[in-house]
């Protein structure tokens, strides 16, 4: 048996050319010049994770696959394919087979829960069972799954036969290290430029506002491309010849990205992967220099990183590692557990590759993390989406795989730190997906190759290619049957159709049938069936729909409040209407607006509001602030104020009622009165500082009023101090003081505080860099004023005296085109605000409060039971 050894392929040997030589373009192809392209346009294109870009990238990979397949054909040489690209081959023919059709009989047997969907979807739309469909729970996706695998698995393998020099593999290298210094520095420029969106102009789903927005939407996948940018070019630098400096200068500068992104896992996997380098040397038995040098790159990475902790902030990065064990891990429990659950219910064949978010809903406990659209952990994505039959047979082979390589490649540095960089990259995907993505997978499939060229070649891993035309023919079909597919059944196309439908008021010309049955586990597939059936006249189907909708996704919150709605507007069972309106109102904020614009559109009748806003002081504050910023000022007062007769020991109504009094004219002595009178009840047994502080704060609103604006600041000041879980909204107050009297230091300091609090409310975080904008503006910092103005407005695009003011701060900067388009919005949002507020509430929307002053009320200490 043939077998090529790996030697002549070592940097730094007696013999081997120095990397200044290595780095020559005359060993170039053109095969490895569109893989390289691929590789670095992936990261670029928004991380390579939209329909368009993932077909375009795959058809770059399987033009440089073919390419290169025809010349080794041409040169009688056989194809290497490796542990590697037998994975990627069976991951492929599995997909494929969840992607075909197959009769309806064969499917029944081996993925019930597959026929189960399709039938009942068949059932709710109406129409018949199909006779033959896939397995895949959402073909599209599938498809669109199977594209991106072609590219992939055509990246590894071109990768794997490229001219077998030091300098192929070298600049294969690069190519890697380019991707993540790309990426990095797009986000430099981000924060240069202060752009919140990436490139500027696309807006993700989630607020990027306080991340490092590089082209990724998640700075963690970002860092997974740098960690791996960084880890290949230390060991090409150790391998090199010592005057080369590229590789240095290219993994310092990725270090620094990955520690810029704040990702604490990439963080610390950085050094479990200088660990690896380090025992890459010592199977090489480096010697003395070698070892010095690699000396020298462990103090050189860390002085590099406490700098750059020191610059980013050590409070920043402290507060990162103190939340590991908190709200991060329990989102990866959470994503875990769907993982688990869709593995368990779909054991034999999967839900289908790529379609692990078309199903998830089914088995999320709750909606407080958004759509888990992966498990966060790549074995469990490989067992929901292929099943036990083919997930548990490509766990196995990938483990063979790098312990095989391991072996194979432990004398070669370059290919050991590609290795070293691939093992880490699968230990992130343990709490991470960023292998899912291209401007990820496509990097890290090239390192694939590296470790495969850098492999002794054997003849049962490899490959005659006897008929490249038939096999390029084979490949360019499926590709293009599959991206057909996947772009005509992209989520933004169908839906798109459904809504144009609904907006031209022409739902008959969506197929409803075929829209469903093409996307049977797709709740909001059957949501918007839903309201197709509604708007032509077929309220049974439509009523169908919606129940078949909330079984899909039991615990989304917006088919619950349809559901919810729906009962309530027929007002019959009100027992069972109040325990869907109370399950809705547990699922987070939008949800409890959702169940408060329900309770309060029952007419005359409270029922439901009274049991809504009796169910804690936070839902009728809630309920308070919705009424108040829809105008219904009264209806909001007259809540708070039963509100208060129903929870007389809550403070924080309280707090509420003396910020309302503050804005009434002629309330100021009964501000005085009322901060007289909770700092009385401070003194109480059970009661502290939390109740003065509440005192103190309405003493400065009062002072504040009088225009005693030191005074009120010395009140706001003291009262942070004496309450911390009220220090944000209280800094601000004093923030506004030091405004009033021009004492921008003060500003300052307030501002500094906050700087170092956790703001996670979007209103109270839009004043805060309202003010900010204040404080710049003051200082004629008329750009930072512009920006930070626009970050408040992110938070609150409703507040049209934020709109207002930015337009002001255009003209005063002579940009006549942003102030006119401030303009417009402005004009856009008053309309809107006049539109909402032409709906009048009932007289007796909300229960009304007892008689009496609020204060002195008979019953204020033991409420009557709504």
């Amino acid at each position: 048996m043939k077998t090529t050894a790996t030697s002549s392929l070592r940097l730094g040997e007696p013999g081997a050319a120095p990397l200044s030589a290595v780095l020559a373009w005359e060993h170039l192809t053109g095969p490895e010049l569109v893989l390289g392209a691929a590789v670095v346009l992936a990261p670029l294109a928004i991380g390579g994770v939209h329909v368009a870009s993932r077909i375009a990238l795959a058809g770059l990979c399987l033009v440089a696959f073919a390419w290169r397949a025809w010349r080794v054909h041409a040169a009688h040489a056989p194809l290497r394919v490796g542990l590697p690209g037998l994975i990627a081959g069976v991951v492929l023919l599995a997909a494929m087979l969840q992607w075909l059709p197959l009769p309806a009989g064969l499917v029944e047997a081996i993925a019930p829960a597959s026929a189960e969907a399709r039938r009942l979807a068949a059932a709710a739309a109406g129409v018949e069972m199909p006779g033959w469909f896939p397995i895949s729970a959402d073909p599209g996706l599938t498809a669109l799954a199977i594209v991106s695998l072609l590219g992939f698995g055509a990246a590894v393998l071109t990768a794997a036969n490229l001219r077998p020099h030091a300098a192929v593999r070298a600049r294969l290298i690069v190519y890697v290290e380019l991707a993540g210094l790309a990426t990095l520095f797009v986000g430099l420029l981000h924060s240069l430029l202060g752009l919140h969106g990436l490139y500027g102009f696309y807006r993700a789903s989630i607020p990027l506002d306080g991340s490092f927005v590089t082209t990724f939407v998640n700075p963690n996948h970002a860092a997974a491309l740098m960690l791996i940018g960084a880890v290949v070019a230390f060991g090409e630098w150790l391998s090199s010849a010592r005057e080369s400096r590229w590789h240095l200068f290219a993994g310092v500068v990725l270090t620094l990205g990955v520690v810029a992104s704040l990702s604490r896992a990439n963080s610390l996997l950085l050094l479990v992967s200088l660990a690896i380098l380090g025992v890459g040397l010592r199977w090489q038995d480096a010697d003395a220099p070698a070892r010095r040098r690699y000396l020298r790159l462990i103090v050189g990475v860390a002085c590099c990183a406490f700098v750059a902790v020191v610059i980013i902030g050590p409070q920043r990065w402290l507060a990162e590692f103190a939340s590991l064990g908190d709200k991060p891990f329990g989102v990866a429990q959470s994503c875990w557990s769907v993982g688990a659950d869709l593995a368990r219910l779909h054991l034999g064949f999967g839900v289908g590759a790529g379609a692990f978010e078309a199903v998830a809903p089914t088995v999320m406990p709750d909606w407080t993390v958004g759509l888990v659209a992966y498990a966060h952990n790549g074995a469990l994505q490989v067992l929901a989406e292929l099943g036990l039959v083919f997930g548990v047979p490509v766990l196995v082979l990938v483990l063979a795989a790098v312990g095989r390589s391991a072996v194979a490649v432990r004398k070669d540095l370059v290919a050991w730190s590609a290795l070293g960089a691939l093992v880490v990259l699968l230990l992130q995907n343990l709490v991470d997906f960023s292998l899912w993505m291209p401007g990820v997978g496509l990097p890290a499939a090239v390192l694939v190759g590296v470790v495969i060229v850098s492999s002794p070649v054997r003849k049962r891993r490899s490959v005659r290619v006897s008929w490249p035309t038939l096999a390029s023919a084979a490949l360019a079909g499926l590709f293009v049957v599959a991206s057909l597919h996947a772009w005509a059944e992209r989520a933004d196309a169908w839906q798109g159709d459904a809504r144009a439908a609904l907006d031209d008021d022409k739902p008959g010309r969506v197929a409803l049938g075929d829209m469903l049955l093409a996307h049977p586990t797709d709740h909001y597939a059957f949501q918007l069936g839903a309201i197709l059936a509604g708007r032509l006249g077929n309220g049974e189907a439509a009523s169908r729909l919606l129940v078949r909708a909330q079984a899909l996704a039991p615990a989304e919150p917006r088919i619950l409040a349809e559901r919810v709605n729906e009962l309530a507007k027929r007002r019959g069972d009100l027992e069972s209407t109040w325990a869907g309106l109370e399950e809705l109102a547990g699922k987070g904020w939008q949800s409890l607006d959702a169940a408060i614009a329900i309770a309060l559109d029952q007419g005359d009748d409270t029922r439901l509001s009274e049991r809504l806003f009796g169910l804690s002081p936070e839902v009728a504050r809630r309920g308070v602030t919705f009424l108040a910023s829809r105008g219904h000022v009264a209806a909001a007062d007259s809540l708070r104020e039963w509100a208060i007769s129903r929870f007389p020991d809550s403070l924080a109504l309280y707090e509420d009622l003396g910020r309302r009094w503050r804005e009434l004219p002629d309330h100021l002595e009964r501000l005085d009165e009322l901060a007289t009178w909770v700092l009385a009840r401070s003194t109480e047994d059970g009661r502290g500082a939390d109740w003065a502080a509440v005192a103190y704060a309405i003493q400065g609103s009062a002072l504040s009023r009088r225009g005693d604006h030191r005074r009120a600041w010395h009140m706001f000041v003291e009262a942070a101090d004496l309450d911390p879980t009220r220090e944000v909204l209280n800094l601000l107050d004093a923030g506004r003081e030091a405004l009033a009297m021009r004492e921008y230091d003060w500003l300052d300091d307030a501002l500094k505080r906050l700087s170092r609090l956790d703001i996670p409310d979007a209103s109270v975080r839009a004043d805060y860099h309202q003010l900010r904008s204040e404080l710049a503006a003051a200082r004629e910092d008329l750009r930072g004023a512009v920006k930070e103005m626009q970050s408040a407005i992110r938070y609150r695009p409703d507040l049209i005296g934020y709109h207002q003011r930015l337009r002001e701060l255009f003209l005063l900067s002579r940009d006549e085109v942003s102030a006119a388009r401030t303009a417009e919005r402005i004009d856009a949002l008053v309309a809107a605000r006049d539109a909402t507020r032409g709906r009048e509430l009932p007289k007796k929307a909300v229960p009304s409060p007892p008689p009496g002053d609020v204060l002195h009320r008979d019953d204020v200490s033991s409420p009557a039971a709504p």
